[in-house]
């Protein structure tokens, strides 16, 4: 129960760390990181893949760091996606329903 608990746990945290950490990234050191969104999505599951296929036998930890890696992969792709919809620079499902049309002011 305890080490359930504690998984999820971490699993929070670290969901929540790397959000922040694509913000920081983003906003505060200017990495152009939606340029490169579907190129992050595209090569994250060869993290995995890659390892797996080619050697037999990896340590677990080999598979836990890959996963980390792909883990972090994917989110950054999802958090720059939010942040463009956020600003606008992408059209999002959630502003073509909800939100109104804005009129542009002369």
């Amino acid at each position: 129960m305890i080490n359930t608990l504690l998984n999820i746990l971490v699993l929070i945290a670290f969901v929540a760390i790397t959000a922040k950490l694509t913000k920081y990234m983003i906003e505060v050191k200017k990495w152009n990181l939606m340029k490169y969104r579907w190129y992050i999505a595209f090569i994250a599951p060869f993290i995995i893949i890659i390892p797996t296929v080619a050697f037999e036998n990896l340590p677990k930890f080999v598979l836990q760091i890959s996963g980390f890696i792909f883990g972090m992969s994917c989110i950054i792709f999802f958090e720059t996606t939010r942040l463009m919809i956020e600003k606008k620079e992408l059209k999002g499902v959630i502003y073509n329903n909800t939100i109104p049309k804005y009129k542009k002011k002369k």
